[in-house]
């Protein structure tokens, strides 16, 4: 490293060519007032290297080794000892700094002497390496000093000649603390070497010393460490910090001095037991708490927790202290099987216990049943055991009886799980409810859940108390079985869980639920029939949340069930499986009376077996003649209709027969209501006697129907076919749709005018357009027309426009005013312009044709004669920029006639006014297109 000492600056001197005979004896002289503080200060101010410092410390003569380094080092001179004057003064000894000056002066001439040279003093801040200051030391001294692997070797040198100086001194130092900083300890000297390279020697000085470290302390290392503790001689503690410290230390290797001087040697809530080398609890408060509350050992304590906790308890026998409770938190890694020895996952040995009173155990693994009888014997063995408890563990569902021992029975000792849900029968090896209350309670609700979720040893203890309920003859009102059922037996009904046991019938249960995850097929069906069967006092079997078949044959359904009037319900009691029919039925007379009067629903995503329970319903209530108000098929739930008998498929591939009892069809939310499926539901409507109204809502209907397909009895009944909340009827007469409320009829005929707009689904176009050419006698004649933003080019075949639906408007007598609004920045061809005025031509009466928002041709290109009808041109729906078609020119509004560069000016401000619109960005895009070709 390089010395933070500056040296004399090049020539500011001249050193002397002729040899200087008396500075060695100013050298020896020096030598003698060099004390060994001096020097360890002085190698610090200087930045000696460690080897070089050690060198000096172990030299026979260290002042004079020390005089000879400063020499070749430069930092003293025959002509010059101004780094060494200065560096003393630094140190606060202006004594031993006049006696060196004193000395110079005396051996060397003193012209030649150059104490210092102006502007140029050496940088010697003593804080930046060492202690500088009474104060400072004095807090230390107080404090304690701290060592850490972070410090700089200066910063540590510096601490430890300040031990040195207190020793030297006699002034005591509280605690030395060593953060990580340790590289190896002499097992036999106790010198403690720093990863630094210092050396730490015994102290006289020190009262504390604590220690830190990040690496395992081995055996030998503790060793060392107690070594360097006994030569300290008024050392009376040692504390170990966030340390891995071995288990135990050979009591041989224990110096008799700690025990002599009672030194503490302490790791956390623990102690080193200088007589047993054995790590026990520290403090006698702690160990009453712990006497109090119990002993825990858990996987994740460190090993040493594990020793002392074990020692306690060795020392709680032997002096007979009861201890209440002993946890074992996932630290169990075998037990014997004779003598019950407990042997942990850390390897320590737990013997039973003449003290304890209750163990708790937490596993992490399955406890099988041969560990389970190994920790029964451990508790036999345990005088004192009243209570084992297992908490969270997976346990076996019994014990063979033979193996648990009798001492256990004798003392009538508690095998516990679950925090005291449940308890061992001793007698029997099975798992029962440990709360009476429990059991209690579970009887006074008559309800017993088994659930998939449950640990098997809660669904033994659940089948267990249900077979104690059969032995006395207690009612139990209902088992739910939660999507724990594995398989059923075919003959004997007997239900095997998915944890392997077994439920066979009962004779006192009175109702079963049942959820099942996966799909009840036909045979699991049956088979759960023949379980109820057996069950003597069984009165109901409920399916909730459960994909079950639609249909039994009746055949295979017990007959004990129709005699017991067992009912068999499906989804919280809406539907019930028809014994005699073996299908499913809307359950409840108040269900059926409410379906009547608000009428039946199908949806699509609706369950089989519900879609099964309302065609079921519409055929009884037909047999019974009992109306019902509407029927509804919601979601695209029609796969198609047969058109010649009018039977409907639903998708679920059921089958919807004509009713003579329905009133009103409601299809909801068809995709796309195909001219095929609208004649197979006329024709339905058509079977269906009763019915008035067929009514579509949100589908996509076609525009019209074949007249001929149409069943002739409809119209007869006068049947309303209607579409989107009533606002378009089909007519059965035309198969096209028209508008169906009157009120609108009016109001049209009233005003004279139609308007049809982009945004208009197709049928109301349609509606309109049936409307515009069917016009009723007598009424007031439609003459005025608008089409916005619904205006999509001309028919080249004949004079008619197109909408943007691709319906015709076709030309009309009456028309006397044509408003076209088109989609904002669109520009008019030249063929669309001249079809329009076509149209306005044939249309004899037209007198107005408006046209807005559009950019129309050059009139140079296009020759007609429009007549009397007058043509308005707006290029913004503004009346300040209207043209006016007169003499074949277009015209402002004071008659001055536009010119070709005006109309240039024209298609410039347009274009850059509607820029943003559709039109304008596809015209720029063809233009690109059409360039980069």
């Amino acid at each position: 490293m390089a010395s933070n000492v500056r040296h004399p600056p090049a020539g500011t001197m001249e050193p002397r060519k002729q040899s200087f005979p008396d500075f060695g004896l100013f050298k020896f002289e020096l030598a003698a007032k060099l004390t060994d503080t001096i020097i360890l200060q002085l190698c610090v101010i200087f930045d000696y290297p460690t080897a070089l410092v050690n060198e000096i410390r172990n030299a026979a003569n260290g002042a004079l080794v020390m005089v000879m380094h400063m020499e070749e080092r430069g930092q003293i001179h025959p002509t010059d000892i101004s780094l060494l004057v200065n560096a003393l003064e630094k140190m606060n000894l202006q004594g031993t700094s006049m006696q060196v000056k004193k000395l110079f002066e005396q051996f060397v001439p003193i012209e030649e002497v150059v104490h210092s040279h102006a502007g140029d003093q050496p940088d010697l801040h003593m804080g930046q390496w060492g202690i500088h200051g009474d104060a400072t030391m004095e807090k230390i001294y107080s404090e304690g000093i701290t060592l850490c692997e972070e410090d700089s070797q200066k910063q540590q040198l510096g601490m430890l000649l300040l031990l040195e100086t207190s020793t030297r001194d006699r002034r005591s130092v509280n605690c030395l603390r060593l953060d990580r900083c340790i590289d190896q300890v002499d097992a036999g000297s106790g010198e403690v070497t720093l990863k630094s390279g210092l050396s730490l020697t015994p102290s006289a000085a020190l009262k504390t010393i604590e220690i830190k470290e990040n690496v395992k302390v081995t055996e030998e290392k503790i060793i060392g460490l107690l070594k360097y503790v006994s030569k300290s001689e008024k050392m009376e503690k040692l504390v170990f910090r966030d340390c891995d410290l071995p288990i135990s230390v050979p009591t041989q290797s224990i110096p008799g001095a700690l025990m002599s001087r009672n030194v503490q040697v302490v790791h956390g809530r623990y102690h080193l037991d200088l007589r047993m080398g054995l790590w026990a609890i520290h403090g006698e408060e702690t160990i009453q708490k712990i006497y109090s509350e119990g002993v825990k050992i858990s996987k994740d304590d460190p090993l040493i927790q594990h020793q002392a906790m074990l020692l306690l308890l060795t020392n709680s026998t032997k002096d007979n202290r009861s201890v209440n409770c002993l946890r074992l938190d996932r630290c169990i890694d075998q037990v014997d099987a004779d003598s019950g020895e407990v042997t942990l996952k850390s390897g320590l040995s737990l013997m039973p216990s003449s003290v304890l009173k209750k163990i708790e155990i937490t596993e992490d693994v399955e406890v099988t049943e041969e560990r389970m009888i190994r920790l029964l014997t451990y508790v036999s063995k345990s005088e004192k055991m009243e209570e084992l408890v297992f908490k969270v563990c997976d346990l076996p569902i019994s014990v063979p009886a033979q193996s648990i021992p009798d001492a256990l029975m004798s003392r009538n000792a508690r095998v516990v799980h679950s925090c005291g849900k449940y308890h061992l029968d001793l007698h029997m090896g099975q798992w029962g409810i440990h709360d009476e209350a429990t059991i209690q309670k579970i009887y006074s609700e008559g309800i017993i859940t088994i659930s998939k979720d449950d640990p098997p040893i809660q669904q033994q203890v659940m089948l267990q108390l249900l077979a104690n309920s059969t032995m006395d003859n207690r009612s139990v009102n209902c088992l739910r079985l939660d999507r724990c059922i594995d398989q059923v037996d075919a003959d004997g009904g007997e239900v095997t869980l998915k944890s392997g046991l077994s439920l066979t019938p009962s004779p006192i249960l009175k109702k079963i639920e049942i959820t099942e995850d996966v799909e009840v097929t036909e045979e699991r069906m049956i088979r759960l029939l023949t379980y109820v069967s057996k069950s003597a006092k069984m009165r109901e079997l409920v399916f909730k949340v459960c994909d079950l078949p639609i249909s039994v044959p009746t055949q295979s359904i017990p007959s004990a069930l129709m005699s017991r009037n067992v009912r068999v319900v499906h989804s919280c009691g809406k539907y019930h499986l028809d014994l005699m029919m073996g299908q499913w039925g809307v359950h409840g007379e108040e269900t059926i009376k409410t379906l009547c009067t608000e009428g039946i629903t199908v949806r699509r995503e609706d369950p089989k077996i519900q879609q099964q329970a309302m065609l079921l319903l519409l055929t009884n209530l037909a047999q019974d003649n009992r109306p019902v108000s509407c029927l509804r098929l919601v979601d695209s739930c029609i796969k198609r209709v047969q058109a010649v008998g009018g039977k409907v498929i639903l998708r679920s591939g059921l089958l919807l027969l004509p009713s003579s009892v329905l009133r009103k069809i409601e299809i909801n939310r068809d995709i796309e209501v195909t001219e095929q499926k609208i004649i197979g539901l006329l024709t339905y409507v058509s079977k269906s006697e009763k019915v008035e109204e067929l009514v579509f809502k949100d589908c996509k209907l076609p525009l019209s129907v074949p007249a001929q397909s149409i069943p002739s009895d409809l119209a007869s009944r006068d049947v309303r076919v209607v579409h989107s909340c009533g606002k378009y009827h089909l007519d059965l007469h035309w198969g096209q749709w028209g508008i169906h409320d009157e009120a609108t009829i009016q109001k049209i005929y009233s005003e004279g005018t139609i308007t049809i707009s982009k945004d208009d689904p197709k049928i109301q176009q349609q509606a309109m357009l049936l409307l515009y050419t069917n016009q009723i006698v007598g009424k007031t004649p439609i003459s005025k027309v608008k089409l916005y933003g619904s205006f999509s080019g001309v028919n080249s075949e004949g004079p008619s426009l197109v909408l943007n639906s691709g319906l015709r408007l076709p030309q009309l007598s009456s028309l006397t005013e044509l408003v076209i609004l088109t989609e904002d920045g669109r520009e008019v061809t030249v063929d669309e312009w001249t079809g329009i005025l076509n149209y306005a031509k044939h249309c004899e009466l037209l007198k107005k044709l408006w046209i807005f928002r559009c950019l129309l041709p050059w009139m140079d290109d296009i020759q007609t004669n429009l007549g009397s009808t007058k043509a308005v041109w707006n290029l913004y729906n503004n009346s300040s920029r209207a043209y006016y078609f007169r003499s074949g020119r277009w015209q402002d509004q004071w008659g001055e006639v536009l010119t070709r560069s005006e109309y240039e000016d024209l298609v410039k401000e347009f274009r850059e006014h509607y820029r943003g619109s559709y039109w304008q960005k596809r015209r720029r895009a063809k233009l690109e297109e059409a360039a980069t070709e």
